[in-house]
């Protein structure tokens, strides 16, 4: 740690150790200073040392001058408020999870206590708190990302001066191998009806149950021609464009089905329901996890998360696999590809491989990848097989 004379900070890079253990410094410089008998670090953006004590020179100024106070009156609270207003503000779909589940858990050990006081400590105790209560590291992370997202709105605003380091945990929820057929239809026989085509068009599609399946209502069903299930442009995990999915013979059967079924509570309760998938009164399912984790328990099948993941993972994930996952990102090359599969779905692998690169040529793209990137084609004709195609 670089110093200088008493009373000046100093300025220094912090230390840690890389995958491999080796000691490695950080590319940006610290600057230590004390304020009110109180000592304050803060990271820097520099990675000159000449511009950090520069910068280390005004803070000292700041604080000499009174422009830099440690209010002994704000509280956790106060950030709190700021976080929510922060998310209200942007109009971020997060805002009632955040202030129902991320935000309550927090309170429970910070709740009252002043600012200045949740220091790195504190958050340390409250990991393994937190831990030790059974928590996931992955819940416990999002948890971590608020507290931080809070202290960084009250340096915005004024009210804090410096902020607690917050470091996250290692996560290790990577999914390992296929959703398979047998198995999810092992599941759904033991869920309520209602619940069959919510899962079945999740398992198809792969898209999210709660912001992309239970927001969906019958103007975003188009049966006509092809047919098409709809996101509308900010619905979909790019706000800035929308996303269609073709239907399959199996998922048009679904949806014609649920369509029968949702018009039969409409003459029971002479109402208008506009969403595709509710419950057996009308109302919008909401609860899903529960009827989920009870049908893989009495399946004795270990449970597969589908929220939680962002979506099933099924060998039918074509549509994100094309959509996010392959070398190209048209939609002229992902019509044409879907306008020659659909309807010839016994096609060889290899008559695939020439197809695609058909496409490709005439679209003036290169394309590196095989059939079974886009799908498990051998999958799909079963379905179609069993569709009765």
């Amino acid at each position: 740690m670089a110093r200088g004379q008493k009373g000046a900070g100093s300025v220094f890079q912090r230390t840690y150790r890389d995958a491999h253990g080796k000691k490695r410094r950080t590319h940006n410089w610290y600057i230590e200073y004390v304020v009110g008998g109180r000592t304050i670090r803060e990271a820097t953006t520099y990675g000159k040392r000449s511009d950090a004590i520069e910068f280390l020179k005004k803070r000292v100024s700041d604080g000499l001058n009174g422009k830099i106070v440690l209010s002994n009156q704000v509280t956790f609270d106060d950030l709190k408020n700021l976080i929510i207003n922060d998310y209200r503000n942007n109009g971020r779909k997060s805002l009632a999870h955040l202030e129902q589940v991320r935000l309550p858990k927090l309170a429970d050990v910070f709740f009252g206590t002043k600012a200045i006081d949740v220091t790195t400590a504190a958050v340390e105790r409250y990991k393994s708190l937190r831990l030790k209560d059974g928590s996931a590291p992955a819940t416990l992370n999002r948890e971590l990302a608020a507290l931080k997202r809070m202290y960084r709105l009250g340096l915005r605003h004024g009210l804090v001066a410096t902020m607690p380091y917050i470091s996250l945990l290692t996560e290790h929820n990577v999914r390992k191998g296929f959703f398979e057929l047998d198995q999810f239809r092992a599941i759904l026989k033991h869920l309520r009806a209602e619940y069959h085509a919510l899962f079945e068009i999740a398992y198809i599609t792969g898209w999210r149950i709660r912001s992309e399946l239970l927001t969906r209502q019958w103007r975003h069903v188009d049966f006509s021609d092809k047919g098409w299930l709809r996101l509308e442009p900010g619905e979909a995990k790019d706000e800035t464009a929308g996303r269609e999915f073709q239907f399959t013979t199996w998922m048009r059967e679904i949806l014609e089905r649920q369509r029968r079924y949702v018009s039969k509570i409409e003459r029971r309760t002479r109402t208008v329901i506009p969403w595709v998938f509710c419950r057996s009164d009308g109302k919008l399912i909401r609860d899903y996890y529960t009827a989920w984790r009870e049908a893989c328990q009495a399946a004795g099948i270990e449970r597969i998360p589908y929220e939680p993941a962002g979506g099933a993972t099924a060998r039918t994930n074509y549509s994100s696999r094309t959509y996010e996952n392959m070398v190209w990102h048209s939609h002229a090359v992902y019509d044409a590809l879907m306008d020659t599969l659909n309807p010839t779905l016994w096609l060889t692998d290899q008559e695939i491989q020439i197809e695609l690169n058909r496409i490709a040529e005439q679209s003036k793209m290169k394309i590196a990848v095989k059939p079974t990137d886009v799908a498990d084609f051998s999958f799909v004709r079963q379905i179609a097989q069993e569709a009765g195609r």
